[in-house]
């Protein structure tokens, strides 16, 4: 239950904010986390968290469809991932350095390293794209843009 309560939402944030970092930081306007599926507990300028917050997250921005923007769309779907393997690094480090037995720290580790990796995978399935694929789609684009 703590698994599922605690560390999955908090590396699921962790994910979320990788990607509203990167997108604020290349100027992308209307940048949102939503957290979960289900009815909304709570809404403001930037998140929204639903009932079964734990059930994944996704973060919305606005990009024109202009062939210039990939690269910005490349850059904003690799933050979630990175940011997940800055945590594990953290993590480790905080762990290897204060000799930290606990279990929940552990479990915090790995699944930020399992997110980052999951996510890196070019995966579509109908409408759903991973961060992989959503790099890859959108830097292919971009170069090939850059090449006429």
């Amino acid at each position: 239950m703590l698994f599922l309560f605690v560390v999955a939402p908090l590396g699921i944030l962790v994910h979320e904010c990788g990607h509203l970092l990167i997108a604020i930081l290349m100027r992308v306007r209307e940048c949102k986390i939503h957290l979960g599926v289900g009815p909304v507990l709570y809404s403001g300028s930037r998140v929204t968290v639903r009932l079964a917050f734990f059930m994944g997250g996704t973060t919305e921005y606005s990009v024109s469809e202009d062939p210039s923007m990939r690269g910005k769309v490349a850059l904003i779907s690799l933050g979630g991932p990175l940011s997940n393997l800055l945590c594990y690094w953290l993590i480790q480090q905080w762990i290897t350095s204060y000799h930290i037995e606990s279990i929940l720290p552990t479990y915090f580790l790995m699944f930020n390293l399992w997110l980052a990796v999951m996510n890196v995978i070019p995966v579509k399935l109908g409408q759903i794209r991973s961060d992989g694929w959503l790099f890859f789609h959108n830097l292919y684009a971009f170069l090939k843009k850059k090449e006429r």
